[in-house]
């Protein structure tokens, strides 16, 4: 395992839990502005990333995609394979 690509991983990872937040908001209050009352209803129409979290989406499968990555990642520019 490359520590370095999982530190790389988990520090994008932090990064996108925000991002996540914002794009949802801006769906969110797209939604609204076109008469769309749902994302109000819901308690969607705020910045706060717990509101648009899905465990799954957002935070299981964007992690195994990290510590995989740093499993398969190989940085010396060579494949694992070759001596």
């Amino acid at each position: 395992m490359d520590i370095n690509a999982l530190i790389d991983g988990l520090l994008l990872f932090v990064a996108f839990i925000p991002l996540v937040a914002l794009h949802e908001f801006a769906h969110a209050w797209t939604a609204v502005r076109c008469g769309d009352d749902t994302p109000r209803l819901q308690g969607r129409l705020t910045l706060n990333p717990i509101a648009h979290i899905d465990l799954l989406g957002t935070i299981i499968l964007p992690l195994i995609v990290t510590v995989l990555g740093a499993l398969g990642s190989n940085r010396s520019g060579r494949s694992a394979n070759l001596r």
